[in-house]
């Protein structure tokens, strides 16, 4: 069954066109990536992009707060970073695991380590953490809307 270019979303040259010949179609190899790999590589994309926002928001809060509010803002995004690459981890071992007795996420217990320093040290102020924490959430809705484009090639 036909589909028409204007309809298929699709440019006319991604299409099958009979009159490609076999050499010109052996031209372009299909591009396999295994899932395993595909996850991999959006974890890595996470992660960086966890890194710039954190670094655009620390610079942006240094420029309007001064340095104790962007402190605040740093550490909150170290551990979220942190907590996302715990978190992978996580979604790594799930397959393996058996289900056996667990006292609890280290990556809760790194949350609320947090939030104790946060309120009881004075040099930090508690909302600039929690924000910093939050990054890397921004970082994951900017990736998602990002993948949720069409392709621009």
């Amino acid at each position: 069954m036909k589909i028409l270019p204007a309809l298929s979303g699709k440019p006319a040259s991604d299409l099958d066109c009979p009159s490609k010949t076999k050499a010109e179609s052996a031209r372009q190899p299909p591009t396999i990536t295994s899932p395993v790999a595909e996850y991999d590589r959006l974890k890595q994309i996470l992660l960086r992009y966890t890194l710039g926002v954190s670094g655009l928001g620390g610079l942006i809060t240094w420029l309007n707060y001064g340095t104790n509010i962007t402190l605040s803002y740093l550490i909150g995004a170290a551990v979220g970073l942190v907590y996302l690459r715990q978190l992978g981890k996580s979604v790594d071992r799930l397959g393996s695991q058996s289900r056996g007795f667990s006292f609890g996420s280290p990556r809760l217990a790194l949350v609320i380590g947090m939030i104790v320093i946060a309120l009881k040290w004075q040099q930090l102020s508690f909302l600039p953490v929690f924000l910093g924490f939050l990054t890397y959430k921004f970082a994951i809705l900017i990736y998602a809307f990002q993948s949720a484009l069409p392709d621009q090639d």
